[in-house]
């Protein structure tokens, strides 16, 4: 019953703030009443909500699937590694139009990736083809992506941008370290 599910979907979304369980309740409340201006409105609120600024608002979090689903790739980097930025063109406010959507996880979120962990997974997965001076070379296989890694600039780094010691096979910017690939 359509207010059975409000009710769940209402009890997780404000009590026990399982909002993946919410949102998926309120999706199957909407399917057996596509028209009904009470789950509409609180399935509205709801998504409203957690957006930047909401009070359900959590940085890991986006975006849902339906959302991602109709969405456009916006924008590629090959150091993003397995992120890019997805486009909603049916956003109801354009200042939530973009996100940022993991390839490997299928996961959303409007705050930029934490760089540091990304290179760590992405280095963790991946396997050490070898090593040539001051660097190592990877290949990640779910990306399907050889990569380099400057050991000693890793050792000694003491913040800044996470991808500045990596060099992403084709990026053709000298300062990144074009003369070293191979």
């Amino acid at each position: 019953h359509r207010l059975a599910l409000l009710n769940f979907a209402l009890s997780n979304q404000c009590i026990h703030s399982n909002f993946e369980l919410a949102d998926r309740l309120y999706r199957m409340a909407l399917r057996k009443a596509p028209n009904d201006k009470l789950v509409n409105k609180n399935y509205q609120d709801f998504l409203e909500q957690q957006l930047p600024g909401g009070i359900y608002f959590r940085e890991h979090i986006g975006p849902n699937g339906t959302v991602e689903q109709r969405s456009d790739v916006h924008e590629v980097k090959p150091e993003w590694g397995e992120w890019v930025v997805k486009f909603d063109k049916e956003a109801r406010d354009a200042r939530f139009a973009k996100f940022w959507f993991n390839t490997l996880t299928n996961k959303t979120r409007w705050v930029e990736p934490e760089w540091d962990a990304v290179w760590r997974n992405r280095v963790k997965r991946s396997v050490e083809i070898r090593q040539l001076g001051n660097f190592k070379e990877w290949y990640d296989e779910k990306l399907d992506l050889t990569f380099y890694q400057d050991i000693e600039f890793q050792m000694n780094k003491k913040g800044g941008d996470v991808f500045g010691d990596t060099f992403d096979e084709g990026n053709d910017d000298e300062e990144e370290g074009e003369e070293f690939l191979l």
